[in-house]
């Protein structure tokens, strides 16, 4: 229904270029180049947006709300917002209330809605005790032939499957927070200019595109900012490229990869004490021409992480666990 918020089953036969609507391929990765027909679930925002640049589309079935409101997160983001700005004045002017701390809090807090409002559920509950009051809460939200205590001196950790595991969260929300954003990118950025990679709020576009885009730039929420020029760059792939002038990094991200600790590794490589020794003493990290050979072949990157593990013991039931493991290249992307 047009004017309405809903979720359709949608075919789309063509669509603009760039595209508006990716590929799904069966692996979960997105292919925003493919060209051919595309079967998927769409919200209203992104239904409209298509149709807005003559995309040719076929909308199944679906369900949609009789009515709708904006301005429900006003109560939620205002003071985030406000103390935001006001910490943003702080630091531009080297002020002493600057804190640091309290304003990258207002940009988690701000950011995170969107998220929490589309995480899946999870039917399993673990949950540390030093009470019984926390205890009657643990059991009263667990199947109680599931639960499992592991007793530790002045404290219980309980795990259980929990007993009712029904979606409460508006997830259409958290889908057309998205679909905001993808629309608001397409119709301010990819719509005007040749982008070379972007992110959800972000893009890769030339220097020279820049006055093409009008009057976007500001200090404003929803406004754009340049946050770096005159550098070269290496694009990858998706979440995966550099920033550089000369041999100086400006900017690098490498999704699932700790840029400053990762290393580059002979796939041979197999046991544990030469994987420790090397991953703790060499120092082949990750750097420009790391990039620029990931253009041609792949390569092997030794990662490093923490698992926490609970264990039915009185005298050990956390345990910290250091797990390598060697990311291919060829599988990332």
């Amino acid at each position: 229904m047009r004017n309405k918020i809903g979720v359709y089953n949608v075919t789309i036969v063509s669509q603009p270029i760039p595209n508006i609507v990716p590929r799904k391929n069966d692996d979960g990765r997105l292919d925003w180049k493919y060209r051919g027909q595309i079967e998927r679930v769409l919200n209203s925002v992104d239904i409209d947006c298509l149709l807005r640049y003559s995309a040719d589309i076929v909308i199944h079935k679906g369900y949609y709300w009789e009515s709708s409101e904006s301005g429900i997160f006003n109560n939620y983001f205002d003071k985030l917002m406000a103390e935001k700005k006001r910490q943003d004045v702080y630091k531009s002017t080297n002020d002493k209330n600057y804190n640091a701390a309290l304003r990258e809090l207002c940009k988690l807090q701000m950011n995170a809605l969107s998220g929490k409002l589309a995480q899946r559920r999870y039917e399993n509950i673990s949950m540390f005790i030093q009470n019984n009051k926390q205890r009657y809460a643990f059991e009263n939200k667990v199947d109680k032939d599931t639960i499992k205590y592991y007793v530790g001196k002045n404290y219980i950790i309980a795990e259980g499957h929990r007993m009712r595991t029904s979606v409460q969260n508006p997830v259409i929300w958290g889908s057309l927070i998205y679909a905001y954003a993808r629309t608001y990118m397409y119709d301010t950025v990819l719509s005007k200019v040749k982008v070379y990679g972007m992110d959800t709020d972000s893009a890769f576009i030339c220097h020279e595109d820049i006055v093409k885009l009008g009057d976007i730039y500001g200090d404003e929420f929803g406004e754009f900012k340049i946050e770096t020029q005159h550098h070269k760059a290496i694009l990858v792939a998706p979440k995966c490229y550099v920033f550089f002038n000369g041999d100086k990094i400006v900017k690098q991200r490498f999704k699932g990869v700790n840029t400053s600790r990762d290393k580059l590794i002979d796939e041979e490589m197999k046991g544990i004490n030469e994987i420790h020794n090397y991953y703790f003493d060499e120092h082949n990290h990750i750097g420009i021409d790391t990039y620029r050979t990931m253009l041609s072949k792949n390569i092997n990157i030794l990662t490093s992480s923490l698992n926490k593990r609970i264990h039915a013991s009185n005298k050990l039931p956390l345990s910290l666990m250091q797990r390598f493991s060697i990311k291919h290249t060829r599988d990332l992307f």
